[in-house]
């Protein structure tokens, strides 16, 4: 049995060998592999009815955007022509400051290992190569901050549509709300930016 087990174990490893080499140059495929290896998988959303596609949850939900914006649009301007006094702050954050490796380490380590269709690797396997990735994660992070910059990829998003209640009927897309997942590293930028708005909030 335990020669079983063995010759069993290495022809699985052999086979998922084969398997990353031959597609070494398919991210999509690397990726849902690695993720059914580590057991992180997204199970599929059984409530949307087969009639709807992304374009109708996308029109739905861009139309609903836009009816906020008129609505903001027009209270700012009833807003404006009302006679209100502004107090000017004392001071202002003029920039942000860069942060060093054991702080991102362990805002890294902390954070759920949530994982976006978007990310290049699983979160899972980034955390267990950290000792790595962590100089040029660090790069990334502080060049924004410096810069004041969010990198065009951290500000994409898979959007799911999910049901509002359990009990509302999925057939109207009303009784939906859109739902992104950001990548990983945009989630920690996020808290770094977060944490030094807070500091500063409190110091006034």
């Amino acid at each position: 049995m335990s020669r079983y087990r063995q010759a069993l174990k290495a022809a699985r490893a052999e086979h998922f060998r084969e398997l990353i080499e031959n597609n070494q140059n398919n991210p999509r495929f690397l990726f849902s592999t690695v993720a059914r290896l580590t057991n992180n998988q997204t199970p599929p959303d059984l409530n949307i009815p087969l009639q709807f596609n992304s374009n109708d949850f996308m029109n739905f939900f861009t139309d609903k955007i836009d009816n906020i914006r008129n609505t903001i649009t027009n209270v700012d301007y009833t807003a404006s022509n009302m006679s209100t006094s502004f107090v000017a702050p004392k001071e202002k954050l003029q920039y942000f400051t860069a942060i060093g490796q054991e702080e991102l380490n362990k805002l890294i380590t902390v954070s759920k290992p949530t994982t976006c269709l978007l990310d290049p690797v699983p979160t899972k396997l980034l955390k267990e190569l950290l000792p790595v990735a962590e100089e040029p994660l660090l790069n990334i992070i502080n060049s924004s901050l410096s810069l004041g910059h969010v990198p065009k990829p951290f500000k994409l998003a898979v959007i799911k549509p999910l049901i509002k209640k359990p009990q509302l009927d999925p057939s109207e897309l009303a009784n939906y709300r859109p739902i992104s997942n950001l990548p990983f590293m945009s989630k920690i930028l996020e808290k770094v930016v977060s944490a030094q708005l807070c500091s500063f909030l409190q110091k006034k």
